[in-house]
Protein backbone atom coordinates (compact mmCIF):
# COMPACT_ATOMS: atom_id res chain seq x y z
CA UNK A 1 0.00 0.00 0.00
CA UNK A 2 1.02 3.33 -1.01
CA UNK A 3 1.06 6.44 1.27
CA UNK A 4 2.60 8.98 -1.18
CA UNK A 5 3.48 10.80 2.00
CA UNK A 6 6.89 11.84 3.33
CA UNK A 7 8.11 9.43 6.27
CA UNK A 8 11.33 10.36 7.00
CA UNK A 9 13.58 8.04 5.93
CA UNK A 10 15.90 8.07 2.97
CA UNK A 11 17.05 5.50 0.72
CA UNK A 12 20.32 5.70 -2.00
CA UNK A 13 19.71 3.40 -4.60
CA UNK A 14 22.46 2.91 -7.04
CA UNK A 15 21.89 3.14 -11.34
CA UNK A 16 18.43 4.48 -10.46
CA UNK A 17 17.67 6.57 -13.62
CA UNK A 18 16.49 3.85 -15.56
CA UNK A 19 15.39 0.63 -16.08
CA UNK A 20 15.06 -1.82 -12.88
CA UNK A 21 16.73 1.41 -10.58
CA UNK A 22 13.78 3.45 -11.44
CA UNK A 23 11.17 1.01 -10.86
CA UNK A 24 12.65 0.70 -7.56
CA UNK A 25 12.68 4.35 -7.07
CA UNK A 26 8.95 5.22 -8.58
CA UNK A 27 7.51 2.23 -6.07
CA UNK A 28 9.75 3.34 -3.08
CA UNK A 29 9.14 7.20 -3.35
CA UNK A 30 5.02 6.27 -3.81
CA UNK A 31 5.86 4.44 -0.32
CA UNK A 32 6.72 7.28 1.12
CA UNK A 33 10.52 6.90 1.19
CA UNK A 34 12.57 10.17 -0.12
CA UNK A 35 15.35 8.89 -3.09
CA UNK A 36 18.37 9.43 -3.97
CA UNK A 37 18.74 8.67 -7.75
CA UNK A 38 22.45 7.47 -8.64
CA UNK A 39 23.60 7.71 -11.91
CA UNK A 40 26.81 8.09 -14.11
CA UNK A 41 25.86 9.11 -17.76
CA UNK A 42 21.82 9.15 -17.65
CA UNK A 43 21.19 12.79 -17.08
CA UNK A 44 18.52 13.20 -18.53
CA UNK A 45 16.94 10.16 -17.45
CA UNK A 46 17.86 10.81 -14.09
CA UNK A 47 16.33 14.49 -14.53
CA UNK A 48 13.18 13.17 -15.50
CA UNK A 49 12.53 10.24 -12.70
CA UNK A 50 13.48 13.44 -10.96
CA UNK A 51 10.63 15.62 -12.07
CA UNK A 52 8.13 12.51 -11.73
CA UNK A 53 8.75 11.08 -8.46
CA UNK A 54 8.15 14.84 -7.33
CA UNK A 55 4.62 14.44 -8.07
CA UNK A 56 4.71 12.19 -4.63
CA UNK A 57 6.80 14.74 -2.37
CA UNK A 58 9.61 16.65 -2.57
CA UNK A 59 12.43 14.72 -0.76
CA UNK A 60 14.36 13.59 -4.10
CA UNK A 61 17.55 14.17 -4.83
CA UNK A 62 20.13 12.95 -8.18
CA UNK A 63 23.25 12.09 -7.13
CA UNK A 64 26.14 11.52 -9.93
CA UNK A 65 29.11 9.61 -9.50
CA UNK A 66 31.42 6.79 -11.49
CA UNK A 67 31.65 3.46 -10.08
CA UNK A 68 35.23 3.68 -12.33
CA UNK A 69 36.44 6.36 -10.13
CA UNK A 70 38.23 5.59 -7.05
CA UNK A 71 36.15 8.74 -5.37
CA UNK A 72 33.02 6.94 -6.30
CA UNK A 73 31.50 6.57 -2.40
CA UNK A 74 33.52 10.40 -0.79
CA UNK A 75 31.18 12.06 -4.17
CA UNK A 76 28.19 10.07 -2.98
CA UNK A 77 28.29 11.44 0.44
CA UNK A 78 30.07 15.06 -0.37
CA UNK A 79 26.61 15.61 -2.47
CA UNK A 80 24.51 13.85 -0.32
CA UNK A 81 25.12 15.85 2.10
CA UNK A 82 25.54 19.33 0.10
CA UNK A 83 21.52 18.35 -0.50
CA UNK A 84 20.88 17.84 3.24
CA UNK A 85 20.16 14.09 2.24
CA UNK A 86 20.75 11.98 4.69
CA UNK A 87 21.16 8.23 3.66
CA UNK A 88 19.17 5.74 6.20
CA UNK A 89 19.28 3.02 3.75
CA UNK A 90 21.14 1.50 0.27
CA UNK A 91 19.60 -0.49 -2.06
CA UNK A 92 22.75 -1.46 -4.29
CA UNK A 93 21.63 -1.85 -8.00
CA UNK A 94 23.90 -0.96 -10.01
CA UNK A 95 25.89 -3.84 -12.25
CA UNK A 96 27.87 -3.82 -15.03
CA UNK A 97 27.68 -6.68 -17.32
CA UNK A 98 29.49 -7.57 -19.96
CA UNK A 99 30.37 -11.19 -21.88
CA UNK A 100 33.69 -12.99 -21.85
CA UNK A 101 34.78 -16.44 -21.38
CA UNK A 102 36.88 -18.58 -18.62
CA UNK A 103 39.28 -19.94 -21.33
CA UNK A 104 39.90 -16.75 -23.05
CA UNK A 105 39.41 -13.76 -20.15
CA UNK A 106 39.37 -10.24 -21.33
CA UNK A 107 41.29 -8.59 -18.43
CA UNK A 108 40.02 -5.00 -19.51
CA UNK A 109 36.37 -6.52 -18.20
CA UNK A 110 37.21 -8.11 -14.89
CA UNK A 111 38.90 -5.08 -14.00
CA UNK A 112 36.21 -2.74 -14.52
CA UNK A 113 33.97 -6.27 -12.73
CA UNK A 114 36.23 -5.65 -9.80
CA UNK A 115 36.14 -1.94 -9.56
CA UNK A 116 32.08 -1.87 -10.08
CA UNK A 117 30.86 -4.76 -8.77
CA UNK A 118 32.33 -5.20 -6.81
CA UNK A 119 34.91 -2.56 -5.23
CA UNK A 120 33.03 0.70 -5.80
CA UNK A 121 29.89 -1.41 -3.92
CA UNK A 122 31.77 -2.05 -0.80
CA UNK A 123 33.55 1.10 -0.11
CA UNK A 124 30.04 2.80 -0.38
CA UNK A 125 28.75 0.46 1.91
CA UNK A 126 31.82 1.11 4.20
CA UNK A 127 30.78 5.12 4.12
CA UNK A 128 27.46 4.73 4.47
CA UNK A 129 28.04 2.72 7.78
CA UNK A 130 30.22 4.99 9.06
CA UNK A 131 27.90 7.82 8.15
CA UNK A 132 25.03 6.14 9.75
CA UNK A 133 27.36 5.42 13.12
CA UNK A 134 27.86 9.34 13.35
CA UNK A 135 24.64 10.63 12.40
CA UNK A 136 22.69 7.99 14.64
CA UNK A 137 18.43 8.21 13.85
CA UNK A 138 16.31 6.66 16.61
CA UNK A 139 13.89 4.53 15.10
CA UNK A 140 15.52 3.99 12.12
CA UNK A 141 15.60 0.11 11.09
CA UNK A 142 19.09 0.52 8.60
CA UNK A 143 18.64 -1.67 5.80
CA UNK A 144 21.44 -2.81 2.54
CA UNK A 145 19.79 -4.62 -0.58
CA UNK A 146 22.22 -6.05 -2.79
CA UNK A 147 20.46 -6.53 -6.50
CA UNK A 148 22.42 -9.77 -7.73
CA UNK A 149 21.90 -12.52 -10.19
CA UNK A 150 19.97 -15.50 -10.04
CA UNK A 151 23.26 -17.36 -11.17
CA UNK A 152 24.59 -17.54 -7.66
CA UNK A 153 22.23 -20.49 -7.13
CA UNK A 154 23.73 -21.88 -10.48
CA UNK A 155 27.18 -21.36 -11.45
CA UNK A 156 27.71 -21.25 -15.63
CA UNK A 157 31.19 -20.34 -16.95
CA UNK A 158 29.43 -17.69 -19.45
CA UNK A 159 29.57 -14.01 -18.69
CA UNK A 160 32.32 -15.68 -16.73
CA UNK A 161 34.22 -11.98 -15.25
CA UNK A 162 30.85 -10.74 -14.60
CA UNK A 163 29.78 -14.31 -12.56
CA UNK A 164 33.20 -14.07 -10.46
CA UNK A 165 31.69 -10.58 -9.74
CA UNK A 166 28.40 -11.47 -8.86
CA UNK A 167 29.66 -14.70 -6.28
CA UNK A 168 32.06 -11.83 -4.54
CA UNK A 169 29.23 -10.03 -3.63
CA UNK A 170 27.22 -12.81 -2.44
CA UNK A 171 29.85 -13.72 -0.34
CA UNK A 172 30.01 -10.31 0.73
CA UNK A 173 26.81 -9.50 1.41
CA UNK A 174 26.33 -12.22 3.95
CA UNK A 175 30.10 -11.20 5.98
CA UNK A 176 28.77 -7.81 6.21
CA UNK A 177 25.07 -8.71 7.46
CA UNK A 178 27.44 -10.61 10.26
CA UNK A 179 29.59 -7.49 10.37
CA UNK A 180 26.83 -4.90 10.69
CA UNK A 181 24.25 -7.06 13.23
CA UNK A 182 22.38 -5.19 15.13
CA UNK A 183 22.56 -2.12 14.15
CA UNK A 184 22.19 -2.41 9.68
CA UNK A 185 20.74 -5.19 8.26
CA UNK A 186 21.94 -6.59 5.00
CA UNK A 187 19.91 -8.80 2.54
CA UNK A 188 20.03 -9.21 -1.11
CA UNK A 189 18.00 -10.09 -4.50
CA UNK A 190 18.70 -12.35 -7.38
CA UNK A 191 16.19 -11.86 -10.13
CA UNK A 192 16.25 -13.79 -13.30
CA UNK A 193 15.99 -12.62 -16.91
CA UNK A 194 14.13 -9.74 -16.49
CA UNK A 195 14.65 -6.64 -19.05
CA UNK A 196 16.08 -7.81 -22.57
CA UNK A 197 19.93 -6.70 -22.14
CA UNK A 198 22.06 -5.41 -24.35
CA UNK A 199 23.49 -8.84 -26.05
CA UNK A 200 19.86 -9.85 -26.76
CA UNK A 201 16.93 -8.53 -29.49
CA UNK A 202 13.24 -8.27 -27.86
CA UNK A 203 12.00 -11.89 -30.11
CA UNK A 204 15.64 -13.45 -27.87
CA UNK A 205 14.27 -11.94 -24.45
CA UNK A 206 10.92 -13.12 -25.06
CA UNK A 207 12.16 -16.69 -26.35
CA UNK A 208 14.79 -17.05 -23.83
CA UNK A 209 11.90 -15.99 -20.82
CA UNK A 210 9.88 -18.88 -22.21
CA UNK A 211 12.57 -21.33 -20.84
CA UNK A 212 11.76 -21.10 -17.33
CA UNK A 213 9.60 -22.94 -15.72
CA UNK A 214 7.01 -20.39 -15.52
CA UNK A 215 7.77 -19.42 -19.04
CA UNK A 216 7.85 -15.63 -18.07
CA UNK A 217 10.77 -12.91 -17.01
CA UNK A 218 10.89 -11.54 -13.54
CA UNK A 219 8.92 -8.15 -13.11
CA UNK A 220 10.41 -5.57 -12.32
CA UNK A 221 7.79 -4.90 -10.21
CA UNK A 222 7.81 -7.56 -8.10
CA UNK A 223 11.91 -6.87 -7.25
CA UNK A 224 10.53 -3.75 -5.81
CA UNK A 225 8.04 -5.40 -4.02
CA UNK A 226 10.62 -7.79 -2.36
CA UNK A 227 12.67 -5.05 -1.47
CA UNK A 228 9.70 -2.93 0.52
CA UNK A 229 9.55 -6.79 2.11
CA UNK A 230 13.12 -7.27 3.29
CA UNK A 231 12.60 -3.74 4.59
CA UNK A 232 9.87 -3.96 6.30
CA UNK A 233 10.66 -7.39 8.36
CA UNK A 234 12.79 -6.45 10.79
CA UNK A 235 14.03 -10.08 11.44
CA UNK A 236 15.51 -11.10 8.29
CA UNK A 237 19.30 -10.08 7.89
CA UNK A 238 22.17 -12.40 5.56
CA UNK A 239 19.46 -13.70 3.83
CA UNK A 240 18.87 -13.87 -0.14
CA UNK A 241 15.38 -13.79 -2.14
CA UNK A 242 15.24 -15.84 -5.44
CA UNK A 243 13.21 -14.53 -7.97
CA UNK A 244 13.74 -16.29 -11.28
CA UNK A 245 10.41 -17.78 -11.90
CA UNK A 246 12.31 -21.19 -11.31
CA UNK A 247 15.44 -20.63 -13.59
CA UNK A 248 17.66 -22.31 -10.91
CA UNK A 249 15.22 -25.33 -11.37
CA UNK A 250 16.11 -25.88 -14.64
CA UNK A 251 20.23 -24.92 -14.68
CA UNK A 252 22.05 -27.30 -17.49
CA UNK A 253 25.28 -25.11 -17.24
CA UNK A 254 24.54 -22.13 -19.29
CA UNK A 255 23.38 -19.12 -19.13
CA UNK A 256 19.63 -18.89 -20.20
CA UNK A 257 20.90 -16.92 -23.03
CA UNK A 258 22.52 -19.58 -24.43
CA UNK A 259 19.32 -22.05 -23.49
CA UNK A 260 17.70 -23.68 -26.93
Amino acid sequence: MTTHKYIKENILITGAAKRIGAVLAKYLCQCGYGIAIHYNHSAKDAENLLIDLKHYHDHIITIQADMRDDNFANTIMTQAKAKNFTIDHVIFNANYFSYDVADNINQTILDDMIQINIKAQLILADYVVKNIHDNYRDNIDNHFCFILDTRVNHPNPDFYSYGISQYALYGAYKMLAQALAPSIRVNAIAPGITLAGIHQTEEDFTRHATHTPLQKATSPNDIAHAVKFLMNTSSITGDLITLDNGEHLNAIGRDIAFWH
